[in-house]
């Protein structure tokens, strides 16, 4: 449960895998880590502008197939006063740079199967924007491509998901207080959410279920997270199930007298007004 303390890597996100292994080691604090970024979209800008925030990173290649994108990233960083960035419209290009280090993959959440398979062959260190995939059956395998023995081209670089509601100063707050006892035995956690309406984003990918993989995928795998994260993993609920008019079933009852919990998730029901997603889970 430790939050990892690299001065270059600390806005990337959740350390995932490490092949072989599943250890947590950090790249050398002192090195300067020279990234990639593939999506140079909303949620691209925002890592970029993170970067230009942290001394021992720069940016030194982005790869995005949306011209517009490409331009309006290259304006913030010539602005930066970073002038050497290469701009591509492949990712396969990048991940042919010897010196890219790290790459940032912040395409749609439907692109980042394809888009991970590749870059696990490329043997640099990665943040996949979440989710990891829209499919569990794609998150199975990259996971296990991400495991494989002598994998990543014969090195061992860090895979991570991001997962920043962790880091937000409350919330972060909130994990070390649980971690400390301060609140007691955690029997119910419940979060609730009321959110803008969708951003804008290339095309309106993010408004269809097909692209996005659905609310719960999109939104409420954050909650998803917050629940495994905040209550330590003896009290984390074996069993976990949506409501509220969503039809899916998440989790298996350990045994019959396994302690149970339940989720409710109101998702986003226009794309104009704002939404209001709601979890809450509790022992019984």
């Amino acid at each position: 449960r430790e939050m990892p303390d690299s001065s270059g890597l600390r806005f990337l996100g959740l350390l995932v895998i490490r092949p072989e292994t599943g250890n947590r080691e950090m790249p050398d604090q002192q090195a300067e880590l020279r990234l990639g970024v593939i999506g140079t979209g909303c949620i691209g800008m925002e890592h970029i502008r993170n970067a230009l925030l942290l001394p021992s990173v720069r940016v030194v290649a982005i790869a995005d197939p949306h011209e517009p994108s490409r331009q309006t990233a290259l304006a913030e960083l010539q602005h930066a006063g970073v002038r050497e960035v290469i701009a591509l419209e492949r990712d396969s290009e990048m991940l042919q740079l010897s010196d890219v280090d790290a790459v940032l993959v912040c395409t749609p959440n439907d692109t980042h199967h394809a888009v991970m398979r590749q870059v696990l062959a490329s043997g640099k260190h990665c943040l996949v924007e979440k989710p990891l995939c829209t499919l569990i059956s794609h998150c199975a395998e990259t996971v296990a491509l991400a495991r494989q023995p002598g994998g990543f081209g014969g090195t061992a670089p860090l895979l991570w998901c991001g997962m920043e509601y962790r880091y937000i100063p409350a919330i972060a707050r909130l994990i070390q207080e649980a971690d400390q006892g301060l609140i007691g035995d955690l029997r119910m956690l419940s979060i609730r959410e009321h959110r803008f309406p969708f951003l804008k984003k290339v095309g309106n990918w993010n408004r269809t279920n097909e692209r996005t993989g659905g609310t719960l995928v999109e939104k409420c795998v954050h909650f998803f997270d917050l629940m495994r994260t905040v209550p330590s993993p003896a009290a984390r609920p074996p069993l976990s199930f949506p409501g509220g008019g969503v039809s899916c079933f998440l989790g298996v009852a350990s045994s019959a007298r396994s302690r149970g919990a339940s989720l409710r998730a109101a998702g986003r029901r226009s794309t104009t007004r704002a939404s209001t997603a709601t979890c809450s889970t509790a022992h019984t």
